[in-house]
């Protein structure tokens, strides 16, 4: 959670360094309470985040396990994505977002 207050500032000292058109897209796969996560749970999140310009996706039937190497068994999981919506790398762990932005710089060339 505290990671994700800071996301919109990442994004914002991001695109301000690198001049890419770039945006956080965050997904809960569950609830507070630990059920699925419905659209009303992101809502809530994204309020308790700060009202984010980036999204805040349910995905309650955690469909992006199916496509994607993450598998919630640690937290956070991010992966970048490249202009074409392939993936470049997903990492799991605090402290992830920064490797995935440098991940980006590398793929822009920058």
């Amino acid at each position: 959670m505290t990671e994700a207050v800071g996301f919109q500032y990442h994004q914002e000292d991001f695109i301000t360094e690198t001049g890419l058109d770039f945006s956080f897209m965050f997904v809960l796969f569950a609830g507070v309470l630990g059920y699925e996560a419905t659209e009303q749970d992101s809502a809530d999140y994204a309020e308790h985040i700060g009202d984010p310009d980036f999204p805040v996706f349910a995905d309650g039937d955690k469909l992006l396990y199916d496509v994607t190497p993450m598998n919630g068994e640690s937290h956070p999981e991010v992966c970048a994505i490249g202009p074409d919506m392939k993936i470049l790398e997903c990492w799991s762990g605090h402290g992830s977002v920064q490797t995935a932005l440098d991940k980006i710089r590398e793929t822009a060339g920058l």
